[in-house]
């Protein structure tokens, strides 16, 4: 993970540590603003950070569990 200038989280804006996020994902921040990841990158404290690591994850899992099942239909 490469640490990032200012050192506020774009999510939940704590001033704390970060971290930049290269995501494809459409994130709604906590003051109900939008943040598009496409090719961009978000700067994210350590606890955003593996949240939303944890949320492609399990998103990726969805759709490849979703392909088997059509595969074996």
């Amino acid at each position: 993970m490469k640490s990032s200038v200012s050192g506020v989280c774009e999510y939940c804006p704590e001033k704390a540590e970060t971290n930049l996020y290269h995501s494809n994902l459409t994130l709604t921040r906590t003051d109900g603003t939008e943040y598009m990841g496409l090719d961009s990158k978000l700067e994210l404290c350590g606890e955003c950070y593996e949240k939303m690591v944890i949320s492609e994850q399990i998103e990726y899992w969805k759709i490849h569990m979703a392909e088997e099942r059509n595969r074996s239909s």
